[in-house]
């Protein structure tokens, strides 16, 4: 993988964790009818300013999709079967969103909220790129096919 690739995809990855990560935080705000909307746990505010504290868990939502961005090689390993692969995958996932859990103060929602909320979120992407995927084989299959006929 060239260094553009890879800076690509880190940009990419961040990109999508953050948007994933503000639209959760806006999921959860709405659950909990809080009076105002805040991207960041009270735990996290009894530490930093309501600003600070944003502004970190945001960072984090960017590193989070970066580690989901990168554990996706994982998936490109042949040698497993694709349940294993995504299995793996999944865990490294589930890996990355504990440990920022730690850091961002989320193990007392985590049950409750961060991981329910994470296997949907993986879910909607798992299944978006397989039938992406299926759809690419399926218009090659009818390119050969149409092929063979000739």
């Amino acid at each position: 993988m060239e260094r553009k690739e890879i800076k690509d995809e880190i940009i990419g990855g961040f990109s999508v964790g953050i948007t994933v990560g503000v639209f959760i935080s806006l999921f959860i705000n709405a659950i909990l009818q809080t009076d105002y909307f805040s991207l960041a746990t009270p735990s996290m505010l009894k530490h930093f300013s309501s600003n600070w504290a944003s502004f970190i868990n945001v960072i984090c939502y960017g590193l989070i999709g970066v580690g989901g961005t990168m554990t996706s090689k994982i998936l490109t390993v042949k040698k497993l079967s694709l349940k294993v692969r995504s299995l793996l995958h999944f865990l490294s996932v589930q890996l990355i969103i504990f440990l920022v859990g730690l850091v961002l103060g989320w193990l007392n929602y985590y049950l409750m909220f961060v991981l329910p909320i994470s296997i949907v979120v993986y879910l909607m992407f798992y299944l978006s790129f397989y039938f992406h995927k299926k759809k690419e084989v399926e218009v090659l299959n009818k390119a050969l096919n149409q092929r063979k006929q000739s």
